[in-house]
């Protein structure tokens, strides 16, 4: 409700003026045990995975792109059996929250030591894939890091690092404020 009627009203919402029932509407955080656990092993704020998953699949277990990728953080299937062959999860099911947080988290770690830690080009490669980041750099060489993102070719890819971007800040203030 909260989020709609935002929405409808076209106001932008301000997490410090919410209560914690609002925020957790709006910024749920399943799985939490989970993300944790995840977030530890690879070295990963719990704001990103949370950030990744709302952006991916809004927390719908069985969701399926029309690309093929699976799962709450929709992994591709190609991804999932190339990080399996590292992480050895038996009975792979993407749609298995526990299998697809893990994944997504291991897919993100390499990209962020792939990217130096970069958000936006972190989000770009788990988007569009690593191969494109690297033929946008190339193609981009010269061009400034502020104005990158402007210049990718692929408007999807473009609004998903917004997004996402949005989504890690309301989070990371959210853990910070409310937890």
């Amino acid at each position: 409700f909260t989020h709609a009627y935002l929405k409808e009203k076209k106001k932008q919402e301000d997490i410090f003026l919410m209560s914690k029932l609002a925020y957790d509407a709006l910024y749920p955080r399943p799985f939490l045990n989970v993300v944790k656990k995840v977030s530890q092993r690879f070295s990963l704020e719990p704001a990103r995975i949370y950030a990744l998953m709302k952006q991916e699949s809004s927390f719908f277990l069985s969701a399926t792109s029309p690309a093929g990728a699976s799962g709450i953080m929709q992994v591709m299937p190609y991804t999932a059996k190339d990080l399996n062959r590292r992480l050895k999860i038996k009975n792979l099911d993407l749609h298995n929250p526990n299998h697809s947080i893990l994944l997504g988290a291991k897919f993100y770690a390499d990209m962020s030591k792939m990217f130096h830690g970069d958000f936006e080009k972190i989000a770009m490669a788990y988007n569009a894939g690593p191969g494109r980041l690297l033929e946008w750099e190339k193609r981009f060489a010269g061009v400034p890091k502020v104005l990158f993102l402007e210049e990718i070719p692929f408007e999807e890819t473009y609004y998903y690092v917004k997004k996402t971007r949005k989504y890690y800040d309301r989070y990371k203030i959210g853990f910070e404020y409310f937890f």
